[in-house]
């Protein structure tokens, strides 16, 4: 029967902690700290749990389903505002089912591994496109989504001072359609988009 508990690991050292949450078919005990080092990317703080002796481990507490330990794990994240905590290993915060990083910026790294791990034949749609059908299937499950009272600017109205920022941010653009097959591509000629004679998502300027 699987196990879902939420954890904490303590460097006894310099008192510093990690809050988490994990599912198993084994008992906790027999888990945390033997063969679960806790859910972290940072490799150093799991390497030195499995070569040292510096670290103490609790089971916070056993739920029968994810859902109810991850209710806790956000509710202590919470509490301990982890995130941001210098106290915590933890570099987000937990929210419903997903880490919450806001505020908190990718690092150059890691930005330029997933760059190099997304392009070319990396990339899941290499060489692929996708069929009439699955075009047709995306087109209805978004048709009317953002409808009415669905929009979320739905019975809203602009300040006037942020109809004067989004005017002042369009003038002096210039607009160029260009129908591409079935398609009329939008290419916006906006010194402010422009570097090194490039346009933004839009490649070399002669192949716009």
């Amino acid at each position: 029967m699987k196990q879902h508990y939420v954890y904490e690991i303590t460097n006894i050292t310099n008192g510093m902690a990690y809050i988490g949450v994990r599912s198993c078919n084994c008992k906790p005990e027999e888990d945390i700290g033997i063969k679960y080092f806790s859910s972290s990317t940072d490799e150093a703080f799991i390497q030195e749990q499995k070569t040292t002796d510096n670290f103490e481990y609790k089971v916070l507490q056993v739920f029968r389903t994810r859902k109810e330990a991850a209710d806790l794990e956000i509710q202590l994240h919470e509490k301990y505002n982890i995130a941001v905590n210098k106290n915590y290993y933890n570099l987000c915060k937990q929210a419903n089912g997903y880490p919450d990083r806001t505020g908190i910026p990718h690092s150059d790294a890691l930005k330029k591994h997933w760059s190099a791990t997304r392009k070319g034949k990396n990339n899941a749609m290499f060489g692929r496109h996708h069929t009439e059908e699955s075009c047709d299937i995306m087109r209805k499950a978004k048709e009317g989504l953002y409808n009415g009272e669905n929009n979320p600017n739905f019975g809203k109205t602009a300040s006037k001072i942020t109809k004067m920022k989004m005017s002042k941010k369009k003038k002096g653009r210039k607009y160029f359609h260009t129908k591409i097959g079935k398609i009329i591509m939008v290419f916006i000629d906006d010194p402010i988009l422009k570097t090194d004679n490039w346009i933004k998502g839009r490649g070399p300027k002669e192949n716009w």
